[in-house]
């Protein structure tokens, strides 16, 4: 069983609803490219593979342990107490670090109890994984600030479109990923559960595995 993590930039971002994982693959950068590539040579020459098409992941963070999940940046940049921008027109379906662990046990679980291919199991080769809900940067960036009691006036609506990142980014990649949690059997983290977890004290050194 091969499972490959990849990633919502195989979507262009101009869909004006939810991807799913009929919608078209048509990635727009390099990076995107190169992870649907991954995924057709698996189809090709490995069929018991499953391709998990990862949104924004975050969770929780040792102490004095550098990251780079988006949750923690935001923390970080706003408790410098200086003003930061971030894009109210970039969404992602951020989500939960250990939805993500217990997806890929519930995987392999499955593919030994069930079957021992992926097919015999049931499942899919490829899911979309994000969170269940689709966000901005900037609607993030405001939530860690509200749990964190960070100044919210310091959080600068900007737009991706007026960024030169060196890149091109698709803009919109939210997911709908209702069939991996189906087919795994877990609920997923919202994200203001999601953080709430994450800040708590100890939270990194305390994640148990299901």
């Amino acid at each position: 069983l091969v499972v490959q993590i990849s990633t919502d930039v195989v979507y262009d971002g101009d869909e004006s609803q939810l991807y799913t994982e009929e919608s078209a693959a048509v990635p727009v950068n390099e990076y995107g490219r190169s992870k649907l590539e991954a995924e057709r040579y698996l189809a090709a020459h490995w069929p018991n593979h499953v391709c998990l098409r990862s949104s924004m992941i975050y969770g929780p963070v040792r102490e004095n342990e550098s990251s780079t999940y988006f949750t923690t940046f935001v923390d970080t940049a706003l408790a410098k107490s200086e003003s930061v921008g971030f894009f109210h027109d970039e969404i992602r379906s951020p989500v939960y670090v250990m939805d993500f662990v217990t997806a890929i046990l519930a995987l392999v679980h499955q593919c030994f109890r069930r079957g021992r291919t992926v097919a015999e199991a049931g499942l899919r080769n490829v899911y979309n994984f994000g969170g269940p809900q689709a966000l901005s940067r900037l609607e993030m960036a405001q939530r860690v600030a509200a749990l964190r009691g960070h100044d919210q006036s310091l959080i600068l609506p900007t737009s991706a479109k007026d960024v030169d990142r060196g890149v091109r980014t698709p803009l919109d990649t939210g997911m709908d990923s209702s069939k991996v949690a189906h087919d795994f059997g877990f609920q997923p983290t919202s994200f203001d559960q999601g953080i709430v977890v994450s800040f708590a004290p100890g939270a990194a050194e305390h994640q148990v595995l299901p």
